[in-house]
């Protein structure tokens, strides 16, 4: 990543002091919701012009880039030809709308032969969403370079700025969605009493993201500060003069709340490992299922017979069979994949 997060934290807290988040959260509600959050919009941002408002009064990238979202005049003369560039809203809505672009244009391409700057590939369908994402992300940098790059199984940025474009937006983006987190905290911090969350479970939360930050980006990057360190579970409170066999009651109490909850946590973790194993596979359905293992079995058990009875039909019957399941297989992973990044929500639970 090629910023610190105190950097990071610096351009987010002036990005809140000018008012600019609410454009953000405007641009995902009207353009990107789904796909990209306000966290991958203020990490373009920041990659693009480090959210510093000097570029709303000139260009930048010598004279190519316009806005806090450096819109290309090369693409988008329209929008860099009046003086809209120069509002922060304009230009942060128009930015979301070239970046949604840039995913529907991969997505449409999927499958297809297409040519970029003479040198033609097929668009090739995503392992996952988040890899759809980084194609769409460092697109926003090099065009259809990052789908070229990607179907022809090459590093996703080779041709962006820095040749590291979308995963650097991506590790920014971990570290926003920390910021936005730990501000949404701050404003709705109650009096202690009746109303306030509980710390442990607020604790636990506050952890797992930081464990999600630390993987976005490479380590090192980011520095833990004070502010995300966990909070002490709040203390017990009791009354002085309390007869010492309510005292035990409370401990074997607690002591088995802790328990209770120790294994609560203990199902959660495998639940999500669970979840994380399932959706590592494509979507295939049960109907492709059951006709691929019908036919793989089928197949295998003609070729047992086959090579018993010696019959050289029936041995090629039954190896046919095999390498038709494991064709229609394959055909019904690619169709699932495609499907679901064409019109699945971009996971940003990573996020």
């Amino acid at each position: 990543m090629n910023a610190t997060k105190a950097q990071l934290k610096t351009q987010f807290e002036r990005a809140r002091r000018l008012g600019w988040i609410p454009f953000f959260e405007e641009a995902v509600r009207k353009t990107t919701k789904g796909y990209f959050d306000v966290s991958d919009l203020l990490a373009i941002g920041s990659r693009e012009t480090n959210l510093d408002p000097k570029w709303l009064k000139k260009a930048g990238d010598g004279g190519h880039g316009f806005g806090l979202l450096q819109i290309d005049i090369g693409s988008f003369p329209e929008f860099t030809r009046g003086s809209g560039w120069q509002d922060a809203r304009a230009g942060i809505l128009f930015g979301a709308e070239v970046l949604m672009q840039k995913w529907n244009d991969y997505v449409s391409g999927i499958g297809k032969r297409r040519t970029v700057k003479g040198k033609s590939y097929t668009g090739k369908t995503a392992e996952n969403a988040q890899t759809a994402q980084h194609i769409a992300i460092s697109g926003y940098n090099c065009g259809r370079w990052s789908q070229y790059c990607y179907a022809l199984a090459r590093d996703i940025d080779s041709f962006s700025t820095g040749k590291d474009y979308g995963a650097d937006v991506m590790a920014r983006a971990a570290v926003f969605r920390q910021l936005l987190k730990s501000s949404l905290s701050t404003e709705r911090i109650e009096p202690r009493g009746s109303n306030l969350l509980d710390e442990s479970a607020q604790t636990s939360v506050e952890a797992a993201d930081e464990v999600q930050t630390d993987s976005a980006i490479n380590s090192g990057d980011v520095q833990q500060g004070e502010s995300d360190k966990a909070i002490n579970s709040a203390p017990q409170t009791t009354g002085e003069d309390a007869p010492s066999e309510n005292t035990d009651t409370t401990t074997k109490t607690e002591s088995v709340m802790q328990k209770v909850k120790t294994v609560g946590d203990t199902i959660s973790t495998y639940t999500e490992r669970a979840s994380s194993v399932k959706n590592s596979f494509s979507p295939i359905s049960n109907a492709s299922w059951f006709i691929t293992l019908t036919v793989k079995i089928g197949g295998w058990i003609l070729l047992v017979k086959a090579f018993v009875a010696d019959n050289l039909l029936e041995v090629v019957v039954g190896f046919g069979l095999i390498v038709l399941a494991v064709w229609y297989f394959n055909q019904s992973k690619n169709r699932a994949v495609k499907k679901e990044v064409a019109g699945q929500v971009p996971i940003t639970a990573i996020k």
